[in-house]
């Protein structure tokens, strides 16, 4: 069988050209093996140059390699509560054990809903007074639940008829924090952009 491979050893070894390659394939039992490995030794030498062009930085016209596009960072907090999820919650009943005070719960859920669209109107009149200077100044009124309210508050415990699931509720509350700070601080921020163009209720 004829090869194309070196035998001799103090000759130095270099890598097969395609040539050679070819005559390899074709030896001299006409095997088909040959050709399949001659195949894939080319479809190998295809997929490194494939991937090697892949990888190649693009250039500008000028020779300059283009800038590569960076990702577009991802908001990594919750979108912005809002009143309606605020009503829409229910609470599982304690079964066992003390709860919260449902009637004192949703009690204080609807001021909470009343604060989320307080902040969520004065945000919206707050956006079309910055796309139009010359409208009527925005009035600004005083909140009616903050967000440190909502954290100092405590339910009690109810005895008796059980109640709502105090982690749960608490849970929810730690949300409605965020929610409220969140809609604050952007309302602020809004506010000092137009001074002058708003007015206190």
């Amino acid at each position: 069988m004829k090869t194309s491979m070196c035998t001799d050893p103090n000759e130095k070894w270099t890598p097969m050209s395609v040539e050679r390659m070819s005559l390899f394939a074709q030896g001299d039992n006409g095997g088909g093996g040959n050709v399949i490995l001659f195949a894939a030794l080319i479809a190998v030498v295809l997929l490194v140059v494939f991937i090697w062009k892949s990888f190649k930085p693009k250039r500008t016209p000028d020779g300059m390699a283009a800038p590569q596009e960076k990702p577009r960072p991802t908001s990594r907090m919750k979108q912005t509560m809002t009143a309606e999820e605020v009503a829409s919650k229910r609470f599982q009943p304690v079964k066992l054990g003390e709860g919260y005070d449902g009637l004192e719960v949703n009690a204080f859920l609807d001021r909470i809903v009343r604060e989320f669209q307080r902040l969520q109107d004065e945000n919206e009149r707050l956006h079309l007074k910055k796309a139009n200077l010359l409208s009527e100044p925005v009035t600004i009124t005083e909140p009616i639940l903050t967000a440190k309210q909502v954290v100092l508050h405590d339910f009690p415990p109810n005895k008796l008829r059980g109640g709502y699931s105090p982690d749960e509720v608490d849970d929810f509350l730690d949300q409605v924090v965020i929610g409220l700070r969140q809609w604050t601080s952007e309302n602020e921020e809004l506010r000092a952009e137009l001074a002058g163009n708003i007015s206190p209720a």
